[in-house]
């Protein structure tokens, strides 16, 4: 599979047209073939997981998956990380911070929950989930990144675009962009699949984004040509 480097940059408007009248599995075949090798997928093997990773690894079987592991998930989600990981036999990428949980603690001290106000908890979510996330992007060299957000999970989301252009050029692809939690539920349990209810992230109080998916988007932007 070559890298799918575009010749030139897609018609967004004309590419999420399209897109909208897709499936899921279509609409992640239709990303392979488009971007092959620069595409990668994110996953926080939190509850709903095993869709994206299950509905990806079916169309494209030799996809990179990228994890970053803050040093604040539940015991569950390791072990969950490692059974989903056996499954579907995914090339897992773990990215970790800088500094451990142990190190920024000891220096900046308890993590400020979220009655302290949302800023600390986002200056924390800054190092411990975006800077790794970034990082793996640049060091995997990648031109298209997928994921599983849904249009209800933030107010935020409810503005994506089923493919989105962020300012550094990278795509972000959004494949279940129209599901809720009860069509992720009824996927699950019509294929087999496992939950992971213990899945908790300290870093989305009260369905605020913890900067990963908007990282580069100039949302006023998400449906016209960048």
């Amino acid at each position: 599979m070559a890298q799918g480097i575009l010749e030139k940059e897609l018609n967004l408007n004309r590419a999420n047209a399209g897109l909208a009248g897709l499936t899921p599995p279509d609409r992640i075949r239709w990303a392979w073939e488009k971007f092959g090798g620069g595409l990668v997928l994110s996953t926080s093997f939190g509850m709903y997981s095993a869709v994206m990773l299950h509905l990806v690894k079916t169309v494209c079987p030799e996809i990179r998956v990228i994890f970053v592991d803050t040093g604040y998930l539940t015991p569950q989600t390791y072990r969950f990380k490692k059974h989903l990981s056996e499954l579907f036999g995914l090339a897992v990428h773990t990215y970790i911070p800088r500094r451990t949980r142990a190190e920024l603690e000891a220096i900046d001290g308890a993590i400020p929950d979220n009655s302290a106000g949302w800023e600390g908890l986002y200056r924390v979510a800054r190092e411990v989930k975006v800077e790794p996330l970034e990082r793996a992007l640049d060091e995997l060299k990648a031109t298209a990144w997928i994921s599983g957000v849904m249009k209800g999970e933030t107010a935020d989301r409810k503005k994506f675009d089923f493919i989105m252009r962020r300012s550094d050029g990278l795509y972000k692809i959004h494949p279940v962009l129209d599901w809720d939690s009860k069509d992720s539920y009824r996927y699950l349990t019509g294929n087999g699949l496992p939950f992971n209810n213990e899945y908790t992230d300290i870093f989305k109080p009260d369905s605020k984004e913890c900067g990963i998916h908007l990282t580069g988007i100039n949302r006023s932007l998400t449906s016209s040509e960048l």
